[in-house]
């Protein structure tokens, strides 16, 4: 049995407690579940799986795939989000969830945690949501938001150019 001193629910609270407001219930349910299933069922199974549980959507699945189970997700988070939206990669209003399905699966899975972990650094650093530092982001030529406008047909709001 799990309880909280568990390794496992440790190593999980470190991913969750961010993201849970403190619920450790929350890390001592996933923990028991990833024990149970870590090797048995596939990365859908694990995500429909986790997202059936309350409190759970896309974004905490994720996290718990790639960081507590080493496996191939990408997480969608404020910082990510809101550097995709700024280059273009998604339209400005979309919702988490649809910025989920559709940048998890165009993300190589070989580059997913790497790509992860340096958007969240350059969205807390550069691409900050107050008063980000366009004038020394090394991806401004590529930026619509950060070049004041149009980047390769895309409108500012992150919509195609024309429409």
């Amino acid at each position: 049995m799990l309880g909280p001193d568990s390794s496992l629910v440790a190593l999980i609270l470190g991913v969750v407690l961010p993201l849970s407001a403190g619920d450790p219930q929350r890390a001592v349910a996933l923990a028991g579940m990833l024990a149970l299933v870590s090797g048995a069922l596939d990365d859908a199974a694990v995500e429909a799986y986790l997202e059936s549980l309350p409190g759970v959507g896309p974004k905490t699945a994720a996290c718990v795939l790639l960081f507590a189970m080493g496996r191939a997700a990408f997480p969608i988070d404020t910082h990510v989000h809101r550097i995709a939206t700024r280059l273009g990669w998604i339209p400005a209003n979309t919702t988490a969830e649809k910025a989920h399905r559709l940048l998890a699966p165009r993300v190589p899975p070989d580059i997913r945690y790497d790509l992860h972990v340096a958007m969240v650094a350059h969205g807390r650093t550069f691409c900050r949501a107050q008063r980000p530092r366009c004038d020394v982001c090394v991806l401004r030529d590529l930026c619509a938001y950060g070049s004041g406008g149009r980047v390769a047909g895309w409108e500012l709001d992150g919509r195609p150019a024309g429409r």
